[in-house]
């Protein structure tokens, strides 16, 4: 069996063009999945920005922001897991102290007393 090397030379340049082509074609690829890849991450981090900056309006922190500017705010942090962890240590409005001029015994009461005996 004797081959033409016409034939050869055809089949080998084909076979360089196909080569060329499929290298292309995965270059291509692996840069839409670059850029997807990137852009399901960003939509992941903005849900969770919104989740948290919803978990601080219902604990009513950082109540004198808007929705908008409590997630504008939280876009600046680059890690989230520390305010994450912040505000799911946070209380759901209950106030952990305050200052008075009433002292308790003297016919006033503290904050927490009268929580414990259910007047406020």
């Amino acid at each position: 069996m004797s081959f033409d090397p016409l034939q050869i030379s055809a089949v080998s340049a084909r076979a360089s063009r196909t080569i060329r082509e499929l290298s292309e074609k995965v270059a291509s690829l692996e840069s839409e999945n670059t850029q997807l890849t990137d852009k399901i991450a960003s939509l992941e981090r903005e849900k969770e920005i919104e989740l948290l900056a919803t978990d601080m309006e219902e604990k009513g922190l950082s109540a004198n922001l808007s929705f908008e500017e409590k997630v504008a705010h939280l876009r600046n942090y680059d890690d989230l897991n520390q305010v994450k962890e912040a505000v799911k240590l946070a209380a759901s409005g209950i106030p952990i102290a305050s200052v008075s001029e009433d002292t308790p015994g003297r016919g006033g009461s503290d904050p927490l007393t009268s929580f414990c005996l259910g007047g406020e």
